[in-house]
């Protein structure tokens, strides 16, 4: 899904690569909290990470608002 993401929007500056970073880091930390055997998140990665998303999907809904508005 990442790499879909950055061939539509990413490669095609629709949105930064700083977004496609953020999407790889978040999918990263998940797979480790999922599998690994000890993981420490920090509160700083964790308020980091629901910045990053807040932003993500702020663009995005602005992104599909601007195609709505657009047809």
């Amino acid at each position: 899904m990442i790499a879909l993401f950055d061939r539509l929007y990413v490669h095609t500056e629709v949105f930064p690569t700083d977004f496609s970073k953020w999407l790889r880091r978040a999918f990263d930390l998940r797979t480790r909290c999922d599998y690994g055997t000890t993981v420490t998140i920090t509160t700083e990665e964790t308020a980091g990470q629901i910045q990053h998303a807040s932003r993500l999907l702020t663009a995005i809904r602005e992104e599909c608002e601007r195609i709505i508005n657009s047809s």
